[in-house]
């Protein structure tokens, strides 16, 4: 975040963000959450943020093969009601999104 950022409020969709402090830095999956900017708490300018995700993983922990057999699992499923169809399109959309940050 960069000094003095205006503040806001974004949603998130599912993919990758990367965390850095100092000189280290982690990526994480989220499925997907909001993130909220905050005015400095001292006087170095600095903006932090906060990041709300219903879930958090590190992108080591993803699993390519696992998460390809769920997509096929959610293509082959009956398509029969909306909600089936939904359930599918909402699943897969996520499922492609692990696969490619597994990568």
């Amino acid at each position: 975040v960069t000094n003095n950022h205006s503040l806001i409020v974004s949603q998130l969709k599912a993919g990758v963000i990367t965390v850095r402090d100092g000189q280290e830095s982690k990526d994480y999956f989220l499925s997907d959450g909001f993130l909220f900017y905050n005015h400095p708490t001292d006087g170095s300018g600095c903006c932090t943020c906060e990041v709300s995700a219903v879930e958090c993983v590190p992108t080591s922990a993803l699993d390519k093969d696992r998460a390809a057999q769920v997509l096929s699992e959610l293509m082959a499923a009956p398509k029969d009601t909306e909600w089936d169809r939904a359930r599918a399109q909402l699943g897969a959309a996520l499922v492609n999104q692990v696969i490619k940050a597994a990568e």
